[in-house]
């Protein structure tokens, strides 16, 4: 077997690379021990060749899902596969935004996303709150702060209601 960060090749048994253990990236996980390195700012996982990372399982698309580098993190693409791309459980039909231990199901492929060494903490596999979202997570940084409005203005039990509150039309409309 061969790295998949550096390509120099491990003796039987062995998993991490001598090399450039230490310095390992993003990655995704296979249940076999492997891994797939994300070392470009975007990579495609299927069935064909042309892939970054061919996946020879037959319910794997041949352009099956692209994970593309964000500066908040690793977006995952489904490619409209046939047997669909999960998180977590959640089929992804939208770009999706992962997180260290996420658990993705391309097919019946399984596989955990990794954040590289000393970019954050481990987290447990799976382990996350629902998505709060509709976007799963945003991929675009933390939502803007919603502007602050004052509620309207009461009148006094003792005063009558205006048109627009009493529900007549407003004059000229």
């Amino acid at each position: 077997m061969k790295c998949p960060s550096c390509g120099e090749l491990l003796a039987e048994g062995q998993r991490d690379c001598q090399r450039c253990r230490g310095a390992r990236g993003d990655h995704l996980e296979l249940p076999d021990g492997s891994e797939l390195a994300l070392d470009k700012d975007t990579v495609t996982l299927g069935r064909g060749s042309g892939n970054d990372h061919v996946l020879t399982d037959t319910s794997i698309s041949r352009r099956h899902a692209r994970l593309q580098r964000l500066p908040h993190g690793w977006l995952l693409i489904d490619l409209q596969s046939s047997n669909g791309t999960w998180v977590n459980g959640d089929k992804v039909g939208v770009p999706y935004l992962l997180q260290d231990g996420d658990q993705l199901l391309l097919g019946e492929q399984r596989m955990v996303f990794r954040v590289g060494r000393g970019s954050a903490p481990k987290r447990e596999v799976g382990k996350r709150g629902r998505a709060q979202t509709v976007l799963g997570r945003s991929a675009f940084g933390p939502s803007p702060p919603t502007p602050r409005t004052d509620p309207p203005a009461k009148t006094s039990p003792d005063e009558p209601p205006t048109d627009c509150e009493a529900g007549a039309p407003r004059p000229g409309r």
